[in-house]
């Protein structure tokens, strides 16, 4: 496969040189993928394509993105999405399209253009890249700093290790059920069934992600008696129990919820980054001084689609510079069938080097049972994460206590078996 550098550096660096963000990308497309290539980095940058732009980029060359690396991958399969074609000369070609082709290029941005923000960070490296006609697939795969830059950055204020202090859980995976029903219940009713699963020894009971506020359980009533039946559930058994509650809402009222939150004596609170903004963690979190459970409404429509859109890595490194204690793994993580190298990117995302950042606390959901435990420590490496089961919980013959006391029998277990606490 034909290979080209265009630009400086070394391929395959791990390390932009200093000044610049690169992003790495898949795209197919009907036009010369150079063209596709470059013409992707005038969109995400100055705007001013080379064809007919004489005079028009003097000055500009400090705040104009560059194409460093570009790998021809040759003929694509079949068109993700359909080609269209504008009246501009770029489109030419696509108006009556051959064989697509595929490549893998990577581009650098000035940070002069960014600075530190995340928003802006996000609107560059994306922005309009799937807008393009020409483009019949177009995935971010990676975003890669300079040193130094992520310097800027708080990210989480809790992390990983402070998550393990204020749920009180030390060295095994913390357990959390997700309430249910997520509609329909009056708060005395959510609070019987999260009383039941946190006697039989999980951690955390959480609001669901569609548990907001209606007539039937009002927001501010349903959190005093989920936070008075956590505190009850931690004096009879001498184990912390937490609550997480949902302030998944319009801003202002997310904010006016997760202030009465704090001050109810809520353990952490859920948000929904591609709902309510990029940013959303931070921003609840200097509000509130709680830790924030990042949810994944809506995100697998950008990530879902193995050729479109942007790997899971990406969002969750965004997420954690935005200071999401909590994130979650695609919903296919450690799984028989997930991708093992797709699963290292994303667990690295949560908890890898990232200068000097916290890591995250990661989560997995999604038919979790006791039963596959072994297999998402393999996966994980670690007992570090958090596990969402309800359906495993709730379907138990002997009920909810039973199916919550299941999961801590499967960790006992493991921790006989291999005398290792779980690491392997």
């Amino acid at each position: 496969m034909p290979r080209s550098r265009l630009g400086p550096g070394t391929p395959g660096q791990t390390r932009p040189e200093p000044g610049y963000i690169e992003a790495t990308y898949y795209i197919e497309t009907h036009i010369d993928v150079q063209q596709a290539a470059q013409a992707i980095a005038d969109e995400q940058s100055t705007g001013i394509g080379q064809l007919g732009a004489r005079g028009r980029t003097r000055g500009l060359q400090p705040w104009t993105a560059r194409v460093v690396l570009l790998e021809d991958l040759g003929s694509a399969s079949d068109n993700t999405v359909v080609p269209y074609a504008l009246d501009k000369p770029l489109y030419a070609s696509a108006k009556s399209p051959g064989r697509a082709r595929a490549a893998q290029i990577r581009i650098a941005y000035p940070i002069a253009n960014i600075s530190t923000s995340i928003v802006d960070l996000w609107n560059t490296v994306g922005g309009e890249v799937h807008r393009q006609g020409y483009l019949t697939t177009a995935r971010l795969i990676d975003v890669h700093f300079p040193n130094g830059y992520l310097d800027g950055f708080a990210g989480p204020r809790y992390g990983l290790a402070g998550i393990r202090k204020r749920f009180g859980v030390g060295t095994r995976p913390i357990f959390c059920r997700s309430s249910h029903p997520a509609v329909g219940h009056t708060p005395e009713a959510t609070a019987r069934l999260s009383a039941e699963v946190l006697r039989g020894g999980f951690d955390v009971v959480k609001d669901d992600e569609l548990m907001t506020s209606n007539s039937r359980s009002p927001f501010q009533r349903r959190v005093r008696r989920v936070v008075d039946l956590a505190a009850r559930i931690t004096d009879e058994t001498g184990e912390k129990k937490s609550y997480v509650a949902n302030v998944i809402a319009d801003l202002s009222e997310t904010f006016r919820r997760a202030e009465f939150a704090a001050d109810a004596g809520v353990d952490a609170l859920l948000v929904s980054p591609a709902i309510q903004g990029i940013t959303i963690a931070s921003e609840v979190a200097s509000r509130t001084d709680l830790p924030v459970m990042c949810h994944p409404t809506w995100l697998d429509a950008l990530t879902r689609h193995p050729k479109f859109g942007v790997s899971p890595s990406v969002v969750l490194t965004l997420q954690r510079l935005c200071g999401a204690d909590i994130v979650p793994m695609p919903g296919d993580f450690a799984t028989a069938q997930s991708d093992r190298e797709a699963d290292r990117h994303c667990l690295g995302a949560a908890i890898g080097p990232l200068g000097m950042i916290k890591p995250s606390l990661p989560f997995i959901a999604g038919g979790k049972k006791a039963g596959d435990l072994a297999l998402y420590l393999r996966t994980i490496g670690s007992p570090d994460f958090m596990i969402i089961a309800m359906f495993a919980v709730d379907g138990h013959p002997l009920g909810i206590a039973a199916g919550a006391r299941e999961f801590r029998a499967a960790w006992e277990a493991i921790v006989r078996n291999d005398g290792a606490g779980g690491r392997i």
